[in-house]
């Protein structure tokens, strides 16, 4: 939409503008925003669903595991550990199910789509496009190896 509203605005100078194209490019924009944001709602709403029902699924397996452990390992732990692990460990989990995996999706799917929609449009753009994908990646590894990619991730975990 960018390059027909950039080409309807300079390319056509002698033409003129049509305004009504314009209004319908803006009118199509405005449009793909919402829709984006309403299957960005569908699929948080659809990944909570998953998450909580996989939370609940590990808590029944972990009360199961509870009911056959010896009593002795109730006598080491206090009570306040127990619910520690069955709530608090467990719910840290949420954030990952119900969140990372939906920007994960959307992270791989949106390159893959537009480098489907940029071979549609024009091959040799694609292929262009391509082919200097593995220039930001070695200037990536060049600078963690001038880093010391261990030092690097070490101060991220910790």
């Amino acid at each position: 939409m960018v390059y027909l509203l950039a080409l309807e605005l300079f390319g056509s100078a002698a033409t003129g503008v049509d305004q009504t194209l314009i209004w319908q490019l803006a009118a199509a924009a405005l449009a793909a925003v919402v829709f984006k944001g309403v299957l960005r709602g569908w699929s948080l709403h659809f990944s909570h669903i998953t998450a909580y029902n996989a939370l609940y699924d590990l808590r029944i397996v972990l009360v199961r595991k509870l009911g056959t452990l010896p009593l002795g390992y109730f006598s080491r732990r206090t009570t306040g550990q127990i619910k520690k692990v069955m709530h608090e460990d467990v719910e840290q989990m949420e954030g990952g199910l119900a969140h990372m995996i939906p920007d994960l999706v959307a992270g791989l799917t949106v390159p893959l789509l537009t480098l489907g929609v940029l071979f549609w449009a024009d091959w040799r753009m694609a292929l262009a496009t391509v082919a200097l994908l593995p220039s930001p990646s070695a200037c990536t590894a060049k600078w963690w190896r001038a880093q010391g990619w261990r030092r690097t991730t070490r101060s991220w975990v910790v």
